[in-house]
Parts: structure tokens; sequence; C-alpha cells
């Protein structure tokens, strides 16, 4: 299903130009292919030939239309698998410091420069993923590492030392 969700968030704006477009160019298609069977000597009411191709358009722009506008619940999509990838990154800098030390740290800057680059912990520009880590250390030997992102609504993917896989929700 998540492939599903990545195909349908980044094809969502070609699908609504397909849903809108759709219509008129099996309209023309109907006309053009009405008009290559009159050229072979078949008697074809061009009319007739474009009207059911419009209509096989009007008849396939809903669901197109529908596909366009869905979109990935909390945990799916571009966005969240981008924020998985990144926090694979810093759990395993958490795990790697909690071998080394026998606890995890108070804070995420911790992990830099040694087992962690500053680059992984600034916020990502350009994305809807705009937002700081959100780390705490669990008493008396966890943590909760949390990443946001918008699209839709606002969403929160949390993962613990305890569960070990991404917990997501979201709201408008």
């Amino acid at each position: 299903m998540a492939t599903f969700w990545i195909a349908v968030d980044r094809l969502g704006p070609a699908l609504a130009l397909c849903a809108l477009l759709g219509p008129f160019v099996l309209l023309l298609g109907g006309v053009a292919l009405a008009a290559r069977q009159a050229r072979r000597g078949r008697v074809v009411a061009v009319g007739a030939t474009a009207v059911r191709g419009f209509g096989l358009g009007l008849l396939c722009a809903p669901l197109l239309l529908w596909l366009a506008m869905c979109t990935p619940p909390p945990g799916e999509g571009v966005l969240a698998r981008e924020g998985y990838r990144r926090g694979a990154v810093v759990v395993a800098a958490l795990d790697r410091y909690q071998r080394t030390h026998g606890g995890y740290p108070d804070s995420l800057g911790v992990l830099v420069p040694s087992l962690l680059s500053q680059d992984v912990l600034r916020r990502p520009t350009g994305s809807a993923q705009a937002y700081a880590w959100e780390y705490a250390r669990e008493p008396p030997t966890g943590f909760a590492l949390t990443f946001r992102y918008v699209g839709p609504g606002m969403n929160s993917c949390t993962i613990s030392s305890a569960e070990r896989a991404w917990d997501c929700s979201g709201h408008f």
C-alpha cells in the first residue's frame, strides 16, 4: 500500500491534468480515428466516434480526479518516507551512543560531531518537512524521537527505544 501512496503523491498533478484534458483529447482522437477509417474506405460516423471518445473521457475523469485529490494517510507518502530515512540515521547514532556510554544522551547535540553530522540534525529546507527533530530521553533507559511534516494537515511520526517502530498520526 505504501507504493500506491507514493505513486499517487507524486503523480497527483499529472492525474488532475489528464482528468481535465482527457475528454477533449479523446474527442480529437475519435475524430482522427474516424477520419483514418474513412480514408481506408470504411463508412464511419465521425460525430458518433468523436462523441464516444469524449464520453469515455468523461467517464474516466471522476476516477482520475479522485486519485489526484487523494492524500496519503499519516506515515505514508513521500515526506514520511524521507523522514524515516533521515530518522534511521539518528536512531543508529543514538544506539551507538547507548552502547558506548550505557545510556541515551540528554539531547541530540551530544551526538555531534563524533556520531552524527550537524547536517543530519539541521531542519530540511525547501520541503514541507521543515521542522526540527524532537527528542526526549525517557527515564530510566529510553528515548523518543519525533519528526513532523505538513501534507495534508499536520503529521507527526515518533519512534521510541521500546517500540522500535514508527507510530504516525495527523490532524487538520
